[in-house]
Parts: C-alpha cells; structure tokens; sequence
C-alpha cells in the first residue's frame, strides 16, 4: 500500500491503523462472527469492518451515518480474535474507528441518550446509586408491577431485563479492609465496578469471603469508578480514560492483585496499559494492568480449598465472551464449579457464542440481540441442566432474561463463586 511502512504508521494515521495492515483476509473470522451469522454480508464481518476503518483512516471514505451502522452492529466480543492466524487486535481498530466517526457524525438522538446514560448516570457513582435507590422504591411500593400494565415494545423489554432490585445492604460495597486468620498468603484489592455493585453486589460480597478462607487480604477502595469499557466502546476514549485515571489513583501500589468478578471490567482494566500508552501515565498504568486478575484465576492458582458442604445442582457453564475471548481464561471458571462437591457440570453445544448482552448492546440494538439469544436460550436448555453459571453481569442479565421469557423449567442464573460460596456457607451451617 503506497506511502505505508511494512512497520509503523505514516504520521497522518492513527495507531490502530497497523492492526488492520496485519489482516490477511482468509475469512476465518466470518466463521465466528455472530453478526455475519446472521447477515451474510461483508459489512457486518470483522474482516469486512477491518475494510471500512482502513478507508475511513485514509479518507477513501467519510465517516457517516451508513458507516456508522456495522461499526455498532459489532458486538466487540472478540471471537475473531481467537480464531485470528495473524494476531489482529480487531478490537483496536473498532474502537478506534468508532471514535472517529463518533467525533465527525452528527449524534442522533439515540446516541445522545446513550452517552447521556453513560456519562451522566452509569460512571457516575452517587448518581447510580441514587437512580437504583429509586428503582428499589418503585418496586417495593408495587408501582413496577403497576407500570407492566402500561408498557409496551421497548420499553417492555427493557423492565424484564431488569431483575429483582437487591436490597440496600447488598448494593453497599464491601468494608474498606478484611483480614483473614492468621498470617496473609497475599494482598489484594476489589474491583467492584458500577452496575455489578447495584444488581449483583452479593457477588462482591461471596468473592470477598471467598478470598479470605483463600488466606488473601482484601482492600475495597471506596473510591472507585466505572471502568470505562462501556464508554471506550461507545467511542467516548476521553471519558474512558478519564475513569480509569481515578481507578488508577483509588487503588494501592502496595497489592498482590487487582481481583475483578466481571469478565468485561477484567478486560477493560488489564488494558489500562495500552490505553496510557505514549502519555505520562503509560508506567503506572501498565503496572495496575499487570496485576488484574479475575477471580477465578486468583483461587485456582491460590489452590482451591474443598468445601465442607455439598450444592446438589446440574450446571450449564457458558464462557462470557470477554472472559474466554479476551482474556483467555476457560478453565479457571469450570475448575471453580468442578471442585464443589455434589455439582455436576455440563458442556452446552457452543458455550462461547455471544448470548447478544455486549454491555448495554441488548438495549441499543434489541433486535439482533433477541436472536442471537433465542440461540443461547435453546443450546442452555439441551443441556437439561438446572442452572446456568457465568462470570459477567450482562451476561448474567440477558440469559436470566431469556429462559424466562422463553418456554422451559425455570432454571437459576450464578456467578461461578456464588456457587462455591453456598457449599462454603452451607458446610459451616450443619457444623
């Protein structure tokens, strides 16, 4: 290609613009890709995405609403980075094409309301608390099940997504500091991120008592925010790196590990380094990255204790695409639920195939979402298993969304340590 270095990037292009130079074009992607699975067209692949980046970086084409479309219909989930022969970080050039259009097209309404959403309430953590504080009114009063009556459409979807509120002691984050007995194995800090915290702070709470049985000093800094993953992918790379800044400040050099339980915080956190990178910030930030470790890394490799109780119970794992695909971490979860005596664990016909959740990608692009999980729903149900475990939020929401708005038993959704944690809890309850 005139006027590009087999190594480097021309002055004029951005960075991401050598990931998609390294492409080679052999179509093993379209395979995994969950969008050209369904579509059947080059635009809607990562190679054909690839494509229109490098022509948006070069001015072959410019940037509009009709290139901004396959840009958002990816989900990001990185499948075709696993597959990839030639080692593209795909991810990169999105986000960085992304922010490109994001910073040249005029905001339609909806994108508006996205980033309102994110920048106003999501990051924002006395706001989100605040919001959830009114959603946990709105259903204790009985006006949720009064406004079912009245939705319709999106917005319908929108209320089943949301589950039960938790109460408000398990929205509160972990105490500041937790010693174990005896002397620590280690020292580690909890990410708790932003909506894992108001919708599944019991999972904080488990991997917090899970750490200490482990031997681990816990920190929870009390100032801590979003991650920024959800904001990096909406093209928004200054507020992202702006929360990750305050992480990078909130959290203690003096820490073994940055233990995380969200799969797309995990990733966004172990790429702090990449996303300093070329500032003053870049060392600091690699040296936080280097530490992240989700929390079924850190007990396998800590030795996972034998429970004293039993959880007689059939579970589904299904990897959360962030968790296998960007970190690549797939034992680890099933080593967690292997080791609990009484679960029997069960393999679904493609467990790494996106559930359609991608952050709050089942609410921006609902249509594709929904069938992309009829097709989740259907291989977790084949399993004939009673319950489905998996290590990220949205995860954790769209597939409890799913079974119960599709024909089938009802079946549970965990997190792989909430299942750990009862055989732990239940052992020490018949003692």
């Amino acid at each position: 290609m005139p006027g590009v270095e087999k190594r480097g990037v021309p002055r004029d292009l951005p960075a991401w613009f050598q990931q998609s130079l390294d492409c080679v074009h052999c179509g093993l992607c379209l395979l995994q890709c969950p969008t050209y699975q369904l579509f059947k067209v080059e635009p809607d692949s990562p190679r054909g995405r690839i494509y229109l980046a490098r022509a948006l970086a070069e001015g072959g084409t410019a940037p509009s609403v009709v290139l901004k479309e396959p840009l958002e219909h990816c989900l990001d989930c990185r499948a075709c980075e696993s597959v990839c022969p030639s080692g593209v970080g795909y991810h990169l050039v999105l986000e960085g094409a992304r922010e490109t259009v994001a910073g040249q097209v005029p905001p339609r309404f909806k994108d508006r309301l996205k980033l309102f959403f994110l920048d106003a309430i999501l990051t924002r953590p006395r706001v989100l608390r605040l919001a959830f504080d009114l959603l946990a009114f709105w259903e204790r009063t009985g006006l949720r099940k009064l406004t079912r009556l009245f939705l319709f459409g999106g917005l319908k979807r929108m209320e089943s997504l949301l589950p039960p509120i938790p109460p408000k002691k398990e929205r509160r984050l972990p105490p500041p500091r937790s010693a174990p007995g005896g002397k620590p194995r280690a020292r580690a800090a909890l990410f708790t991120g932003c909506v894992m915290t108001e919708l599944f702070g019991r999972v904080h709470y488990d991997t917090l008592r899970l750490l200490l049985l482990h031997g681990v000093e816990v920190v929870v800094p009390q100032t801590q925010f979003c991650c920024g993953a959800l904001s990096l992918h909406a093209g928004s790379r200054e507020r992202a790196m702006e929360l990750a800044r305050l992480n990078i400040e909130a959290f203690p050099r003096n820490v073994d590990w940055i233990v995380f339980d969200s799969a797309g915080c995990g990733a966004m956190l172990k790429e702090y380094g990449r996303l300093f990178e070329g500032t003053p910030l870049e060392a600091e930030a690699k040296a936080f990255a280097s530490k992240a470790r989700d929390v079924t890394e850190v007990l396998v490799e800590l030795g996972i204790e034998t429970p004293p109780g039993r959880v007689e119970l059939k579970v589904v794992y299904d990897d959360p695409c962030h968790l296998c695909h960007a970190q690549g971490i797939r034992s680890q979860p099933r080593k967690i639920l292997e080791s609990v005596p009484g679960v029997e664990l069960v393999e679904s016909a493609d467990p790494e195939r996106c559930c359609g959740a991608a952050g709050i990608y089942n609410i921006v692009q609902p249509e594709i979402s929904e069938r992309l999980l009829d097709k989740k729903v259907e291989e977790v149900r084949a399993t004939g298993a009673d319950a489905v475990a998996t290590g990220n939020p949205g995860c954790m929401l769209q597939i409890r969304y799913g079974l119960a708005t599709r024909e089938g038993k009802p079946m549970e959704v965990f997190h792989p340590v909430e299942i750990l944690a009862r055989a732990f809890e239940d052992g020490r309850t018949r003692r």
